[in-house]
């Protein structure tokens, strides 16, 4: 796995989402434009702390997604900044303005609800796995319905017929002598 790429990859794509994670990294990017460029050092311990400690957990050698979810929140706040930023700079421009700006404005308005709903609706479509059983859990009721065990006893309710597998203790002999109690 690529150091720092694969991470990278899994937290946008299945850690936050693709609305939220551009508008993160956006942010992220943006953030260390103002540092750098324009020397606007009031967000400098929060950008730092974010990518140090996403540089460091994405070059160790387990690089699996649940070890950045403390950084998850910081991103979030790299991109909360570069909408709410974005949406004051637009708010602020003169009334008379071209087509071209007048989109731009609603563009940049509108964005952030647009990420919000984005990344609500990529949450709730992310939990859907969640919400049916896992496909072995599912395979082993199949078998437990369809495959005759040692001993089945088929208990019938209405229309339907229930295959209870009964599990015997290894080894057992069943027989005349030794019979099977349900004590």
């Amino acid at each position: 796995r690529t150091p720092i790429v694969f991470p990278w990859l899994n937290m946008l794509f299945w850690g936050m989402g693709l609305p939220l994670g551009i508008a993160a990294w956006v942010g992220w990017g943006a953030m260390l434009w103002q540092l750098v460029r324009r020397r606007e050092w009031q967000h400098v311990l929060i950008w730092v702390w974010g990518t140090i400690f996403f540089l460091y957990q994405g070059t160790l050698w387990v690089k699996s997604m649940r070890y950045l979810l403390p950084v998850y929140p910081i991103f979030t706040i790299f991109g909360a900044w570069l909408l709410v930023r974005g949406a004051k700079w637009a708010w602020g421009w003169p009334r008379p303005m071209l087509l071209w700006r007048k989109v731009a404005r609603g563009v940049l308005l509108i964005l952030p609800a647009l990420v919000l709903a984005g990344t609500l609706v990529w949450a709730l479509a992310f939990l859907q796995i969640y919400s049916r059983s896992l496909t072995r859990v599912e395979a082993s009721h199949w078998i437990f319905q369809n495959v005759p065990g040692p001993i089945s006893l088929p208990i019938k309710t209405g229309d339907s017929t229930f295959n209870q597998q009964i599990a015997v203790p290894y080894n057992y002999q069943i027989s005349l002598a030794y019979p099977l109690s349900a004590a």
